[in-house]
């Protein structure tokens, strides 16, 4: 506002002063000449419009300065993205792995064996701890786990011969290496044997001992593990 007032004030003091020198001219001459008032026209209109370009420019520099900043505005172009792909999950199914009874080739399920025998329970545990030449009881009991009754040849009056088959011997004093014979058991039957005198190794280690039943489609039938410290 300070700078506007300037320029009116300038504009009206130099019209003012045009005037003043027309006028005097009027009076002190009687008859002004031509060339004179041209002059003195010619610088009031001058003057004039001097004053008025000076009104315009603050009025643009007014104008200029009370319009707001001009903002940049980000431009975010989005992309629409392809929806996510969903990859089927398939629920693994728990499958029995147990050598149930049936017919072969179900489901890669082994088939039991016609002629098995197994281990149900025997005596020492595996691993037992003995010194160099104890004196300790051996006894076991065998189960039929396969589908046909054991028999002996091909008769089923008697039953098939257990035997030792590889190791060592604990019950070489009392049995040595067999044969032990067995009742002709049908599938699902077991027998007891012993109790037998067994004998420890003289020289400390891990021992094993294993028999076999005869006719038998798997291998050992009794397995026995002591350890002599």
């Amino acid at each position: 506002m300070v700078t506007e007032q300037t320029t009116l004030q300038a504009f009206r003091k130099s019209f003012l002063v045009a005037l003043a020198l027309a006028a005097f001219l009027a009076a002190c001459t009687a008859q002004p000449n031509p060339q004179q008032v041209q002059l003195l026209v010619q610088t009031s209109v001058a003057s004039t419009v001097e004053a008025q370009n000076q009104v315009g420019t603050f009025v643009a520099q007014t104008v200029e300065a009370q319009q707001p900043a001009a903002t940049e505005t980000a431009t975010i172009m989005l992309t629409p993205s392809p929806f996510p792909t969903l990859t089927p999950v398939i629920p693994l199914i728990a499958t029995s792995t147990s050598a149930g009874g049936g017919s072969g080739g179900g489901g890669g399920v082994p088939s039991p064996l016609a002629y098995s025998c197994g281990q149900e329970d025997w005596r020492p545990l595996d691993y037992t701890v003995f010194a160099p030449g104890d004196h300790f009881n051996v006894k076991w009991t065998l189960l039929n786990n396969g589908t046909q009754r054991w028999c002996e040849g091909s008769s089923c009056s008697g039953g098939p011969d257990l035997t030792f088959q590889y190791g060592t011997n604990f019950l070489a004093a009392a049995l040595g290496t067999g044969p032990i014979q067995a009742n002709s058991l049908k599938p699902g039957q077991t027998e007891a044997f012993g109790p037998y005198g067994g004998i420890a190794p003289s020289k400390p280690g891990t021992y094993a001992m294993y028999w076999k039943l005869e006719d038998m489609q798997n291998s050992e039938c009794l397995q026995f593990i002591i350890v002599v410290k």
